[in-house]
């Protein structure tokens, strides 16, 4: 069984210094724990612990692309949802990208899964896509040395071939000679 958050979207916040997923509402829960029976507690700012009730997973829809929540901790006093940037991470093979009026979530091949805002000094999860700039790509036309050196040295033949094959953009056609080859 699935179940979508009845939460509103700016209610989770990413949270690079816990080390669990905290929530205050049983219904963000989808599997559980009896009650949590460990003596661990949340430490908060003011150094005051929290007391766990349960320990669960859950499955976070704030995005196109579900993230599982893994040990995500019933906390009934403390006062956000917080999502552990490092466990979300871990457990679902993305990262995150900070910027200063939003967020990005992205997989290993760049595809952006989430974009965030930021608000009252929080980074939180929304659906401001339309919101935000248009990203801005400039192309730079690198000579051949430099596509050399950044494809490790090779040859000038496949270096040729490659620019072709890919249209990378050059600045200049001339074949110099590499001192470190």
């Amino acid at each position: 069984m699935v179940m979508i958050f009845t939460t509103s979207e700016s209610d989770w916040h990413p949270d690079t210094g816990v080390t669990h997923h905290l929530t205050n509402n049983m219904t963000n829960l989808i599997l559980w724990s009896d009650e949590y029976i460990g003596s661990n507690q949340v430490l908060v700012g003011n150094g005051a612990g929290l007391h766990i009730s349960k320990v669960g997973s859950s499955i976070f829809h704030h995005s196109k692309t579900p993230l599982v929540l893994n040990q995500l901790l019933l906390v009934p006093n403390i006062q956000k949802n917080l999502i552990s940037v490092k466990k979300i991470c871990v457990d679902n093979l993305v990262y995150f990208e900070f910027h200063d009026s939003f967020f990005l979530i992205k997989d290993y091949s760049r595809k952006i899964l989430h974009r965030g805002t930021f608000e009252d000094g929080l980074y939180s999860f929304s659906n401001l896509q339309d919101i935000l700039p248009p990203l801005v790509f400039i192309v730079v036309h690198a000579s051949y040395p430099l596509w050399h050196y950044h494809l490790g040295h090779v040859s000038f033949p496949i270096l040729q071939k490659s620019i072709s094959a890919f249209a990378f953009p050059i600045a200049n056609k001339p074949l110099p000679v590499c001192s470190d080859c």
